[in-house]
C-alpha cells in the first residue's frame, strides 16, 4: 500500500510513478488525487517536471484540464516539459487538440510530438507522417527529436510499426542506395521492434538470398548484419543460421562480408550452429 507523503518525503520520479498508478486503481480516492495535483502544481520544479510524465500513470483523461493548466501557468517549463505534457495527453486519451497545437507552437521540433499525441490515439495519417520523417531524415537535430519521442510510442502503436515495415520495403526496393542506407541507419534503435521474421526474409533477399542477384552495396550489407546480431534473441537460431550460412558460403561476397557473417556464427552460437 502506498504511503501519501505529507512532509515531502519520496518526493523522487519513482515516487510519483507509484502514486499516480496507485490512484489508476482508485480512482475515487481524493487523498492521491489530491496529492497528484499538490505535485503538479507545486512550486519545486523537480516535482512538476515529473507529474508532467508520470499523470500518464493514472489512465484518467479527467485530469488533463490540471495538466493543462499547470503547464501554461509555469514560467520555467522547458521543451522537455512540453513534449512530455503532449505525450501525456495522448496517452490519457484527451481532447486537447487546441492545447497540443498551442504548444507545439513554440517549438519546430514538438510537432513530433504532435505526431505521437495522435498516434496513442490510433490515428493511420500521423503513424504516415511519422514513419516518412523518420526513415527519410538527413538531419542529425531532427532525426533526434524524432528519436526523443518514437521510443515512448513505437511499442504501444502496432499500426506504426506495420507502416514503418511497408515503408521500408518500398525504399529498399528503390535504386538510391543512398536514401537505402539512410533509412536503415535511421531506424536503428528500433531495429528490435521493427524486424520481424518477414522484414529480416525481405532483407537477406535483397543480398541475392537463395539464389538471386545481390541488390544492396558492402556497407548496406553490413548493415543488416548488425541488424541481424541485434535481433538474434528474437528468432530461432536455425532461421538465422540459414542466412548466415549463405554470406559465408557465396563466392562473390566481399571478404569482409563473409568474415562478419562467420563471426556471428562463432561468437553467437553456441555451442555450435544449427546443421
Amino acid at each position: 500500500m502506498l504511503k501519501i507523503s505529507k512532509t515531502g518525503q519520496k518526493k523522487n520520479f519513482t515516487y510519483f510513478k507509484q502514486l499516480c498508478i496507485a490512484y489508476s486503481k482508485q480512482k475515487k480516492n481524493e487523498d492521491f488525487k489530491k496529492e497528484i495535483l499538490n505535485y503538479l502544481f507545486d512550486s519545486n520544479y523537480s516535482a512538476f517536471s515529473s507529474m508532467v510524465y508520470c499523470l500518464r500513470y493514472t489512465k484518467d483523461k479527467d485530469l488533463a484540464p490540471y495538466l493543462e493548466d499547470a503547464v501554461l501557468k509555469r514560467k520555467d517549463a522547458k521543451l522537455g516539459d512540453y513534449k512530455n505534457a503532449i505525450l501525456t495527453l495522448g496517452f490519457l486519451g484527451a481532447d486537447s487538440l487546441n492545447f497540443v497545437k498551442e504548444l507545439a507552437q513554440k517549438e519546430k521540433d514538438l510537432k513530433y510530438a504532435e505526431y505521437a499525441f495522435f498516434i496513442v490515439q490510433g490515428s493511420e495519417t500521423y503513424c504516415t507522417l511519422m514513419a516518412d520523417e523518420l526513415l527519410l531524415c538527413k538531419d542529425l537535430s531532427a532525426l533526434s527529436s524524432i528519436h526523443r519521442v518514437l521510443k515512448e510510442v513505437i511499442t504501444v502503436s502496432p499500426k506504426l510499426r506495420e507502416i514503418i515495415k511497408e515503408k521500408l520495403k518500398n525504399i529498399l526496393l528503390t535504386d538510391n542506395k543512398n536514401i537505402r542506407r539512410i533509412a536503415l541507419l535511421n531506424i536503428q534503435p528500433y531495429w528490435k521492434n521493427i524486424v520481424d521474421k518477414d522484414i529480416l526474409k525481405f532483407l537477406y533477399e535483397q543480398m541475392g538470398y537463395p539464389d538471386k542477384p545481390v541488390k544492396l552495396t558492402s556497407e548496406e550489407q553490413a548493415i543488416v548484419l548488425q541488424i541481424t546480431k541485434d535481433v538474434l534473441n528474437n528468432f530461432s537460431k536455425s532461421d538465422i543460421y540459414k542466412y548466415l550460412d549463405y554470406i559465408r558460403k557465396r563466392s562473390d561476397f566481399d571478404t569482409n562480408i563473409k568474415q562478419a557473417a562467420t563471426r556471428i556464427l562463432l561468437n553467437d552460437f553456441e555451442p555450435a550452429p544449427p546443421q
